[in-house]
């Protein structure tokens, strides 16, 4: 029987290291989420008959956001539960026997991505207004796919179009909230 390895010095910073990432991030869901709870309770009630007042739907996304905030919060401080069985199970005596690292080193960060993704939500929001919703709607869906590592064009250009024009339909003509039409008006 092998004696337990001591701990290395710098693994308990490695672990707050990588937590800090997703603590901040639910911490700041949390916060959006208490903001939006806070400022659905100061829109005025509407009067009248109204089941459903102009607060509803702003409370419902608040109520939602801090759970979820809340949660992440709670699981991001104080780290994966499993019962005590499981647990010994998962643990051999002898690490290296089967197999398994004292500290598995997480997988690098892609930012090359990410930064490709940003550039084209930022292009996305500020061609929207001019060039039209459904037509940018297409160019982001078919570009968005291709950084994520698709390789069909045809398929993600015919996928963004149908998006972009069901949506457009949807929201412009049924629901009467107005998109931004571009330089091709759709005359149905």
């Amino acid at each position: 029987m092998t004696a337990p390895r001591a701990a290395r010095p710098h693994e308990g910073q490695q672990q707050q290291q990588q937590q800090l990432g997703p603590r901040a991030m639910a911490i700041f869901i949390l916060a959006v989420g208490l903001t939006v709870l806070i400022g659905a309770f100061l829109i005025p009630e509407g009067g009248g008959y109204q089941a459903v007042g102009p607060r509803s739907f702003p409370m419902l996304v608040g109520a939602s956001g801090t759970l979820i905030g809340a949660i992440g919060v709670v699981q991001t401080f104080l780290g994966p539960r499993r019962p005590a069985a499981q647990a010994k199970s998962a643990q051999p005596e002898d690490p290296a026997a089967a197999g398994e690292t004292e500290l598995d080193a997480p997988a690098p960060a892609r930012w090359r991505p990410t930064v490709m993704l940003l550039a084209a939500l930022i292009a996305y929001a500020l061609l929207m207004p001019p060039v039209g919703y459904w037509q940018t709607t297409t160019v982001f869906y078919a570009g968005v796919a291709r950084i994520q590592g698709s390789r069909k064009p045809l398929r993600d250009v015919l996928i963004g179009l149908v998006m972009g024009l069901v949506t457009y339909f949807v929201f412009d003509r049924l629901f009467g909230i107005d998109l931004p039409p571009g330089y091709l008006r759709l005359a149905i």
